[in-house]
């Protein structure tokens, strides 16, 4: 098995790209090379402007690599709900853009190899209390333009007590899909850079983007970065990350028909196949609040194998999504900024949302009026009955602050009992470092305040990553950012004679 591997990465040559070396000078420059800034590439190239794109790992390695790629209209968020706070109109817009991305991907796929398939898609329940909620969530996706009707039997192994049926809608690879694009991409003369991470913005006529390898100069700037750097506060109040866990397994028997299928559970799992493999997920928790992660996956191959018969668990692997409090995505206009964009928010349906992204700040930056623009502008006023989210969401980061304050930190002598692979917070006078034991029994020491907003990390043991619990950013065990928002890597400390530290040049 392929731990921490997502199939579509495993199963996909890395992209050659290099890192910037020398001042740009470009129309748009996107930061972030996954789904939603190569569909805002392609449309902008297509429209005769230049582009370069930067990213901090490799092309399609972030999120969107760790996906595992349901496109549909059937968003996480249930019509019912959308129609309630945005209305009827609202609902139609949601059904109408998420098929539009779904009609491009189609479109783009026809020239790229990546697997594209149109499958049903199901949501159903195995709770027959539920049967109820279904039924007027159906009469709602209706009522917004989807294509819906109720079944009886949903083609699983295991009994269900049905759910709503969504036909034409698709499964892809994503990779394949996404190194299709930046192929076509460079072709066109759009300049692609790996491993070039953005430090700062100055706004201006034109932005100046300052990177760890140089500077680019542009008139305007896209942040595709699943989650926003260039805003402290204003937006991530707005957002709330989760881990979200997969693993692709081979069955013995049993295989159910072709599909998308999503069930009511909480946590909730959702299903699909790939080339012989069915890709299972689920379990989702807030980032940084699960004290072993390991259980997660664990968690999630007993419900595999409490449903499927299985023959091998050939990958397993996790991702973040990034949950807004009203239910929709953030897409548009940076607010305060005149030349600044971003896309952030898709919960659990990033390939299809970060295709509307792509899309609608295209529009933005060309001049062309999008009927999405109002419904997912991050500056729309927010409706009152998200205001209770709101609160539930952000109550973390002061609680989090307080606890991290408060709470008893081991001292430094406890790491003399850290096991090979065990991360542990211990104090240092008025310090709290991060440390971890890695294979060959040396100790990494960072420190433990998220570069953030001062939350302090937690170990997340399944991915030996650093976790930060009130906005979700992670940092590998030597301090390297793996997720924003944050900006800056964790300071580290080199440990000498095991208990004694010195501070190290990050």
């Amino acid at each position: 098995m392929k731990l921490n591997v997502p199939y579509w990465i495993s199963t996909t040559r890395p992209p050659n790209y290099r890192p910037l070396s020398e001042k740009l000078s470009v129309d748009v420059v996107i930061v972030g090379a996954g789904i939603t800034g190569l569909t805002t590439a392609i449309r902008l190239r297509e429209a005769g402007l230049s582009v370069a794109i930067i990213d901090q790992f490799k092309l399609a390695a972030g999120e969107s690599g760790h996906t595992t790629a349901h496109l549909t209209e059937m968003v996480d968020t249930r019509y019912t709900a959308i129609e309630a706070k945005y209305g009827s109109e609202g609902a139609q817009l949601v059904a109408q853009s998420s098929r539009a991305a779904m009609t491009w991907i189609e479109e783009r796929s026809l020239r790229i190899i990546c697997d594209y398939l149109h499958v049903p898609g199901y949501l159903y329940t195995q709770n027959s209390h539920q049967r109820h909620e279904l039924e007027k969530e159906l009469r709602h996706a209706q009522k917004a333009g989807v294509d819906a009707k109720w079944v009886d039997r949903v083609p699983l192994p295991f009994k269900t007590e049905g759910g709503i049926m969504i036909p034409a809608q698709a499964q892809f690879h994503p990779r394949k899909y996404l190194l299709g694009l930046a192929s076509q991409l460079e072709t066109e003369g759009c300049q692609i850079f790996q491993n070039t991470r953005a430090l700062n913005l100055k706004e201006g006529e034109p932005c100046r983007l300052i990177t760890d390898r140089g500077v680019i100069e542009a008139g305007k700037v896209v942040f595709a970065t699943h989650t926003p750097s260039v805003n402290r506060m204003r937006l991530h109040t707005q957002l709330a990350a989760y881990r979200t866990y997969a693993m692709a397994v081979r069955l013995k028997a049993a295989v159910p028909d072709l599909g998308l299928f999503w069930d009511t559970a909480e946590p909730y799992h959702y299903t699909r196949s790939q080339n012989g493999l069915w890709i299972i997920g689920g379990e989702d928790h807030k980032t940084g609040n699960e004290s072993n992660t390991e259980n997660a996956f664990r968690r999630l191959e007993n419900y595999v194998r409490e449903h499927y018969v299985i023959d091998s668990v050939d990958y397993r692997w996790s991702g973040q999504i990034l949950e807004p409090v009203d239910g929709l995505p953030l897409i548009g206009r940076n607010p305060d900024s005149k030349h600044v964009f971003v896309a952030a928010g898709f919960s659990g349906n990033g390939m299809t949302f970060g295709t509307v992204s792509g899309l609608l700040i295209s529009d933005l930056i060309l001049g062309i009026e999008n009927p999405w623009a109002a419904l997912y502008d991050p500056l729309r006023v927010k409706p009152i009955a998200s205001l209770k989210e709101f609160v539930l969401e952000n109550v973390d980061y002061p609680r989090t602050l307080i606890k991290d304050r408060i709470e008893k930190t081991a001292e430094l002598d406890a790491l003399d009992d850290l096991h090979v692979g065990e991360g542990q917070l211990v104090k240092k006078g008025n310090q709290t470092l991060a440390v971890f034991r890695d294979e060959q029994s040396n100790l990494h020491g960072v420190s433990a305040t998220c570069t953030h907003l001062g939350c302090h990390v937690q170990f997340n043991n399944a991915e030996q990553s650093w976790d930060c619990p009130c906005h979700g950013s992670r940092f590998s065990v030597n301090g390297d950012i793996l997720n924003g928002p944050a900006m800056k890597r964790l300071q580290r400390f080199e440990l000498i004679e095991q208990k004694k530290m010195k501070k190290k040049a990050a």
